[in-house]
């Protein structure tokens, strides 16, 4: 019975160039298992390498930070190429064992900069009191509305982070976008976050184009 209702999680799937064994994925979460200063260390790639040995297909590592101010809650930055040999320890290790690793790509938002530096956070807007779509009381200062080159310099770092982690042997990104930790990309699709009158607000077409971007 259980052969024929989970048919097909055994089975290999397609995407795009990249072929998973099967359909089991252990999705992105914190480990606490090093500081938000430091690079993924051995225990992150035993307990990784033990969950790929186990039989799971697909793995993607916690959110790599792609810009310097996103680094928030131990969430570890990806932006800067002193990276690359400890992500590279990790894709090995998981591969060894025949799984795919994919890379979390994210930029804080409007949390990053009252985390890190007691700043202002980024965002298509300057509106203050929420982390995302949802109040919080660490976003109670308004966050720094970006400009056009602070956008061009943004859809650079996510670029520039992609391929570092290809550089580190990774087998695809995934660009994160939630709700509740004020993700930038969010932001920009909202609305109710999003005011701008240039090409990357107004309609639904121009917010969506910012996130495309990225």
């Amino acid at each position: 019975m259980v052969t024929q209702e989970f048919k097909h999680l055994f089975s290999p799937l397609k995407i795009g160039p990249m072929t998973v064994p099967n359909r089991i994925v252990c999705p992105a979460h914190w480990t606490c298992f090093f500081h938000q200063d430091e690079l993924p260390n051995e225990r992150l790639m035993h307990y990784l390498a033990t969950k790929a040995r186990g039989g799971v297909g697909m793995i993607v590592t916690p959110q790599n930070t792609i810009w310097p101010s996103s680094t928030a809650h131990g969430y570890v930055a990806t932006h800067d190429d002193k990276a690359i040999p400890a992500f590279r320890m990790i894709s090995q290790a998981i591969q060894e064992h025949g799984a795919k690793v994919v890379a979390q790509l994210v930029h804080f938002g409007t949390l990053s900069g009252f985390v890190e530096t007691g700043g202002a956070g980024l965002a298509p807007s300057a509106i203050g009191g929420s982390i995302g779509l949802l109040p919080h009381p660490l976003a109670a200062g308004v966050p720094h509305e970006m400009d056009i080159d602070d956008i061009k310099q943004m859809v650079a770092s996510y670029a520039d982070t992609a391929y570092r982690m290809r550089e580190a042997g990774y087998n695809g990104v995934e660009i994160c976008c939630d709700v509740a930790t004020g993700q930038l990309l969010l932001t920009f699709i909202s609305a109710l976050t999003n005011r701008r009158t240039d090409e990357y607000g107004g309609s639904p077409e121009n917010r969506c184009q910012g996130s495309r971007r990225f």
